[in-house]
Order: structure tokens, then sequence, then C-alpha cells
């Protein structure tokens, strides 16, 4: 089998090695299997307080004390073949541009960061829709009252749906949908949405019974050019045999573009 060629001038691609270059170190040096959560919520639970010992600090702890040999070792594997251009895009990438670009640790720390926003904001709006349908209870019911329940109720599961999506998400996943772990994908972390859909559950044989819907949570990543017009509210797209129409976006918890 030939190996895969791969254009060593590609920032891209060199950034994400060289944070895996930095994983591998750490664990030759006594990381084990138990200093990576599997999943993203042991680390969200953990953020503010800045444990050294979980991570990503373990982790981001052991780069900054040895950043400089990681980032010349790494660069000494290339030989030849880096020319100064790849090597400063590099060095800027781990030690950061001043006040232009964040380092390394920092653009880790800022990823976990952002979910964990994400992730708050869509708790905040769980709380939210829970008031609002304790306010309705409390009034007297009219005509509308029993639909107006039922969809504040399932926006609300939806939304726990998504929050428990976040949780169990695995952590290295994560580090490389964000574009900082190597993937088999081109090198560029996309747009992703967080996608709930809604199915009619099987009436049974009554036809008088109140439909039901189950709900499901997807993730689907485009890149750039494609998410700008493929997620706008009202667009619809085709995946995995699906029409996915747009009918609302989470402003709340929904990631800036930079």
């Amino acid at each position: 089998m030939v190996p895969p060629k791969i254009f060593l001038k590609a920032s891209a691609v060199l950034e994400r090695q060289f944070v895996a270059y930095c994983m591998d170190s750490w664990v030759k040096r006594g990381a084990t299997e138990q200093s990576i959560p599997k999943h993203v919520n042991v680390v969200l639970g953990k953020l503010d307080s800045h444990p050294i010992d979980v991570f990503p600090f373990n982790f981001l702890h052991y780069v900054q004390n040895n950043l400089s040999h990681l980032l010349n070792s790494f660069i000494q594997l290339f030989g030849s073949s880096l020319d100064d251009t790849a090597k400063s895009e590099l060095r800027t990438f781990a030690q950061g541009g001043k006040l232009s670009e964040s380092p390394m640790h920092m653009r880790i720390l800022e990823a976990f960061q952002t979910l964990k926003k994400q992730k708050d904001a869509l708790s905040q709006s769980i709380k939210q829709l829970n008031a609002m349908v304790k306010d309705l209870e409390a009034k007297p019911k009219d005509s509308s009252y029993d639909e107006e329940i039922r969809e504040l109720k399932a926006e609300q599961a939806a939304l726990i749906n998504v929050v428990k999506e976040i949780n169990k998400k695995d952590v290295f996943n994560f580090l490389s949908d964000e574009g900082l772990l190597p993937n088999y994908a081109f090198p560029e972390s996309g747009v992703v949405i967080k996608a709930i859909l809604y199915r009619k559950e099987d009436e049974g044989e009554d036809p008088t019974a109140k439909k039901k819907y189950k709900k499901s949570v997807y993730e689907y990543s485009r890149s750039a050019s494609s998410a700008i017009s493929e997620f706008a509210p009202n667009n619809s797209f085709y995946v995995d045999g699906r029409k996915l129409t747009i009918d609302q976006v989470d402003l709340t918890s929904a990631q800036s573009a930079k």
C-alpha cells in the first residue's frame, strides 16, 4: 500500500500534527489513560475551577513547561522539508502572535470554554421554558392551552437532548472536530449544526389518540461556504436520506463565526 501524500507546507496540517505530537510526548512522560476523560462533560464540569490534575489543564501545564523543546524537536523531525515560512507559522501557532493570535494551549482551552458557554446557554433556555410552562399552567385554560403546553414541553425536551449529546461527546472527537487534532478529512473545522428531528410515533389502532413525537439529535458539519446557505433559516438540505429544513436557529447557544 502506498502511504498517502501530504503537503507539508499546509499550516493547518502541521498545527494538528504538532498538538498530536505534544500529546504523544505527554503520554510517554507518564500520562495515563485516566489522565484524559472519555466524555467532555467531565472536562466542562471542572473548567471553572482550573484543577491542575484534570484535563485539559494537566496537558496544557505540560505543554507550557516544555514548549520550546517540543517545538524544536517536532521541527527537527522534518529535516529540510520545512521552509522558513512553514516554521514561522508553526511557531506562531505554538507560541502565539503577540496580540493577534492566542498560543496553542489557549486555543485548546478556549475551545472547551466555548462549548461550555453553549451548554450553559442551553441550560438557561431549558430553565426559561420550564418557568414559562409553570406560568401557563397557573393561568385559566383556554382553547390553545394544551397545544401551547405541549409545544413548550417538546422544545424543552429537545434542548435537554442536545445537552445530553454535548455531555457524552468523546473528548478526542471534539478536539478533532475543532481542528486541534488530525482527522481524515480536509483540515477545515467547518460549521457544525446540532439538529433536532421530530418524528411521529405510531398511533396504534386509536386514530383519536394524541400524536406523540420522537425526538432525535444529530450533528451535521459543512464547510463555511456551504453552511452559510444550507444552515440559514427556512433553507433545506439533504443528508442521510432526509430532507432537513431549518425552521429556527438558537442564537443564544450558537457559536459566532470568526
